[in-house]
């Protein structure tokens, strides 16, 4: 198999929401977060890749927010490009049971 095929069945955002759900699950929050980021930063967004409430839990227990395509941290945030999907935290429930037992 050439390594072209290989690339067109995996995407790289997928790869990436898998290794941020690994870390949520071992409660590694900043890891998650990390990882988030390093999406954001390859210009990969956020929305169509994870779960709404998973970033949300993401984002706050590492004392930030996650809305819309941005999180708020003081005056930070992770970037624009992520608004794709349309979640919002209003939209999602705060209590993400799969990855509340920390």
């Amino acid at each position: 198999m050439e390594v072209a095929e290989a690339e067109a069945s995996v995407r790289l955002g997928d790869i990436y929401a898998l290794a941020v759900e690994t870390h949520a699950r071992g409660c590694d929050w900043a890891a998650a977060l990390r990882l988030c980021r390093d999406m954001s930063a390859r210009g990969i967004p956020l929305a169509p890749y994870l779960d709404p409430a998973l970033l949300s839990q993401v984002f706050r227990e590492n004392g930030e927010a996650w809305e819309e395509g941005v999180s708020r941290r003081g005056e930070g945030e992770v970037g624009e490009e992520e608004s794709a999907g349309g979640f919002g935290v209003a939209e999602v429930d705060d209590d993400y049971r799969a990855y509340a037992r920390c």
